[in-house]
């Protein structure tokens, strides 16, 4: 794969043809392969991907064809183009049209505002025996979260409400302005399945240190009955909230995130 890559960038094509070959070989090879990718397109070139790396799709298209069964289902935006990969994941067919938020622009609110959003029933995708009723940012005072430091602490209240006896998790997906997944958590990882009986209604918080750098994120909700959304998906919200990072609570940092880390000293004389 290493001597195929080379020699194929090295002969200087006009468009190049890459089928699932960055998800072989090891992290230094692929970084490699993006890195040249990346430097390609940026000269011109034209870059035909076929991959279910959704992060790498979300970075290097700007043109996305969803394909089930050799048709073609979707062509289009790369965020929208994953929204419909993930309505296919989760068991809803071609036939569902992908029906969710409408993208947050980026628009600065207010800092007395909290960062609600109340779930329409005839928005999203899955089954919705089970599904959001609404979702919140609250801290512990119930103060407004929209805008905070890297380094502080940010809750989210979600509300579900069963119409069945249930038993199944809900999960947390954050994203940066890429789209490109930061991190994600469910109740099944930690703390074990929800348990709930028609009619129903729980309220569930996830509180999280947000350890990242400066910049806009959103939060996905999914509730479904094991581990990930594609086990029997009941409801999928996309981009429910936004946040926003302005600088530093404690000690700056580069990159993404900021892992925990200890600097010692030991001067000798």
């Amino acid at each position: 794969m290493r001597l195929g890559f080379s020699i194929a960038f090295h002969s200087k094509p006009k468009a190049f043809v890459v089928d699932e070959a960055l998800s072989v070989g090891d992290f230094n090879f692929q970084q490699k392969c993006f890195q040249k990718i990346k430097e390609f397109m940026h000269d011109g070139g034209g870059l035909l991907f076929v991959s279910h790396d959704l992060n790498a799709v979300r970075l290097l298209c700007n043109r996305v064809l969803v394909l089930e069964q050799g048709e073609v289902i979707f062509d289009g935006d790369p965020a929208e183009a994953v929204r419909k990969y993930y309505e296919l994941m989760a068991g809803m067919g071609s036939s569902h049209s992908v029906r969710g938020q409408k993208e947050d622009k980026g628009e600065p609110t207010s800092n007395k505002e909290i960062s609600k959003s109340t779930f329409p029933q005839s928005l999203g995708y899955g089954r919705q025996e089970v599904r959001i009723r609404s979702a919140i940012w609250a801290s512990s005072s119930q103060s407004s979260l929209i805008h905070l430091s890297s380094g502080q602490w940010a809750e989210i209240v979600i509300e579900l409400e069963s119409k069945i006896p249930y038993t199944g998790s809900l999960g947390i997906l954050l994203r940066d302005r890429l789209g490109q997944d930061v991190f994600g958590v469910n109740t099944a990882m930690r703390d074990g399945q929800i348990m709930l009986k028609p009619d129903q209604i729980i309220r569930i918080s996830f509180r999280v240190q947000v350890n990242l750098c400066p910049g806009l994120y959103s939060v996905t909700f999914a509730v479904h009955t094991d581990t990930t959304h594609n086990d029997d998906c009941q409801h999928w919200w996309d981009n429910a909230l936004s946040i926003e990072v302005l600088g530093f609570a404690r000690y700056r940092f580069s990159g993404l995130c900021e892992l925990p880390c200890e600097i010692k000293y030991d001067l000798k004389v």
